[in-house]
Protein backbone atom coordinates (compact mmCIF):
# COMPACT_ATOMS: atom_id res chain seq x y z
CA UNK A 1 0.00 0.00 0.00
CA UNK A 2 1.10 3.64 -1.14
CA UNK A 3 1.37 5.48 1.97
CA UNK A 4 -0.79 8.54 0.39
CA UNK A 5 -3.38 5.72 -0.48
CA UNK A 6 -3.18 4.90 3.28
CA UNK A 7 -3.67 8.45 4.37
CA UNK A 8 -5.84 9.45 2.09
CA UNK A 9 -8.38 6.78 3.35
CA UNK A 10 -8.10 7.55 7.26
CA UNK A 11 -8.54 11.17 6.17
CA UNK A 12 -11.93 9.92 4.83
CA UNK A 13 -13.23 7.97 7.38
CA UNK A 14 -11.65 10.33 10.40
CA UNK A 15 -14.36 12.40 12.10
CA UNK A 16 -14.57 15.86 11.00
CA UNK A 17 -12.15 17.33 13.95
CA UNK A 18 -10.31 14.01 14.08
CA UNK A 19 -6.64 13.40 14.70
CA UNK A 20 -3.98 11.44 13.15
CA UNK A 21 -0.67 10.48 15.34
CA UNK A 22 1.72 8.14 13.36
CA UNK A 23 5.51 7.65 14.40
CA UNK A 24 8.21 6.96 11.85
CA UNK A 25 11.96 6.23 12.53
CA UNK A 26 13.94 9.51 11.36
CA UNK A 27 16.52 9.81 8.87
CA UNK A 28 18.22 12.17 10.21
CA UNK A 29 18.78 10.63 13.42
CA UNK A 30 22.44 11.31 15.28
CA UNK A 31 23.84 8.48 15.24
CA UNK A 32 22.72 6.78 11.49
CA UNK A 33 24.29 9.60 10.53
CA UNK A 34 27.61 9.64 12.61
CA UNK A 35 28.11 5.91 11.47
CA UNK A 36 27.02 6.50 7.86
CA UNK A 37 30.20 9.44 7.67
CA UNK A 38 32.73 7.64 10.28
CA UNK A 39 32.28 4.11 8.76
CA UNK A 40 30.56 4.39 5.21
CA UNK A 41 28.15 1.49 6.85
CA UNK A 42 24.25 1.96 7.03
CA UNK A 43 21.82 3.50 5.17
CA UNK A 44 20.43 7.17 5.13
CA UNK A 45 17.40 5.96 3.21
CA UNK A 46 16.36 2.67 4.69
CA UNK A 47 15.55 0.60 7.95
CA UNK A 48 15.07 -3.07 8.26
CA UNK A 49 11.16 -2.57 8.59
CA UNK A 50 10.54 0.11 6.67
CA UNK A 51 10.64 0.04 2.66
CA UNK A 52 10.88 4.51 2.80
CA UNK A 53 12.20 7.08 5.52
CA UNK A 54 10.46 9.85 5.54
CA UNK A 55 12.57 13.29 6.34
CA UNK A 56 10.47 15.85 8.78
CA UNK A 57 9.81 17.48 5.17
CA UNK A 58 8.50 15.46 3.25
CA UNK A 59 5.98 13.46 6.03
CA UNK A 60 4.30 17.27 6.75
CA UNK A 61 4.17 17.61 2.90
CA UNK A 62 2.69 13.82 2.16
CA UNK A 63 -0.01 14.64 5.46
CA UNK A 64 -1.06 17.86 3.90
CA UNK A 65 -0.96 16.94 0.37
CA UNK A 66 -3.96 14.08 1.66
CA UNK A 67 -6.00 16.50 2.74
CA UNK A 68 -4.88 17.28 6.68
CA UNK A 69 -4.17 20.36 8.40
CA UNK A 70 -2.26 21.65 11.38
CA UNK A 71 0.36 19.34 10.71
CA UNK A 72 2.98 19.02 12.88
CA UNK A 73 6.01 17.00 12.76
CA UNK A 74 8.88 16.64 15.33
CA UNK A 75 11.71 13.82 16.58
CA UNK A 76 11.42 12.57 19.56
CA UNK A 77 14.34 10.30 21.48
CA UNK A 78 17.34 11.38 20.93
CA UNK A 79 19.80 8.67 21.73
CA UNK A 80 23.08 10.02 23.59
CA UNK A 81 25.23 7.15 23.76
CA UNK A 82 24.60 4.51 20.20
CA UNK A 83 24.78 1.01 22.74
CA UNK A 84 22.66 2.70 25.63
CA UNK A 85 19.80 0.18 25.74
CA UNK A 86 17.36 3.28 26.98
CA UNK A 87 16.62 6.32 25.04
CA UNK A 88 17.84 9.48 26.90
CA UNK A 89 15.05 12.15 26.15
CA UNK A 90 16.57 16.19 25.13
CA UNK A 91 14.15 19.18 24.89
CA UNK A 92 13.05 19.74 21.74
CA UNK A 93 14.39 23.42 22.26
CA UNK A 94 17.88 21.44 22.88
CA UNK A 95 19.52 23.64 19.64
CA UNK A 96 21.36 21.89 17.31
CA UNK A 97 19.84 18.93 18.01
CA UNK A 98 16.63 19.23 18.11
CA UNK A 99 15.80 17.38 14.58
CA UNK A 100 18.32 14.68 15.16
CA UNK A 101 15.88 12.32 17.32
CA UNK A 102 15.89 8.61 16.56
CA UNK A 103 11.90 9.03 15.43
CA UNK A 104 9.45 11.24 14.17
CA UNK A 105 6.42 11.94 15.39
CA UNK A 106 3.94 13.72 13.26
CA UNK A 107 0.62 15.07 14.24
CA UNK A 108 -2.14 16.52 11.85
CA UNK A 109 -5.73 17.42 11.92
CA UNK A 110 -9.31 16.53 9.63
CA UNK A 111 -10.83 20.20 9.50
CA UNK A 112 -14.05 20.87 10.75
CA UNK A 113 -17.85 20.52 8.39
CA UNK A 114 -18.46 24.36 8.38
CA UNK A 115 -21.40 25.22 10.03
CA UNK A 116 -24.31 26.50 7.99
Amino acid sequence: VHLDDALSEIHRVLKPGGTICLTTPNPLELWRLIRFVLTGRGTLDGHPDHKFLYDPLSLKETLKRTGFDNVTVETQELRIWPFSKKNVLIPYAFGPFKRLGYSLVAVGQKGQIPAH
